[in-house]
């Protein structure tokens, strides 16, 4: 959908739309606040140009109103991944020093079940 610029110049084009109706932008905090596309661009321009790349308006109102789905984030995953690793590295300690470590902990979960089910 989208293509660098490189195959022709860029028009200069004179817009005719009402100078009174300006666009500000502002800052909210660490973010920067664009306001949404007015309706007259829509009629006087083919899309828009950012970064050296044109975008169609049927392609940046949908990249504007996609809801992507979240991934876990990075943290999450290494806290998952140092959880893994800490269970491992505890079972290789119990099993070196001779406890066996898979009955002594099917027989704490078969204690639990049978206080719960009692």
């Amino acid at each position: 959908m989208s293509h660098e610029a490189t195959t022709r110049p860029l028009p200069i084009v004179e817009p005719n739309y009402n100078l009174d109706d300006t666009i500000s932008i502002t800052y909210s905090g660490s973010y920067l606040n664009v306001p949404s596309i007015p309706e007259w661009a829509y009629s006087e321009f083919d899309g828009l140009y950012y970064e050296g790349v044109e975008y169609s308006w049927e392609e940046v109102d949908y990249r504007l109103s996609v809801d992507y789905n979240s991934i876990p984030e990075p943290s999450d995953v290494g806290a998952f991944m140092g959880l893994v690793f800490a269970g491992f590295v505890i079972y290789k300690i119990l099993e070196g020093k001779g406890i066996n470590v898979k009955d002594t902990v099917c027989g704490a979960i078969k204690k639990i079940y049978n206080k719960i089910t009692k």
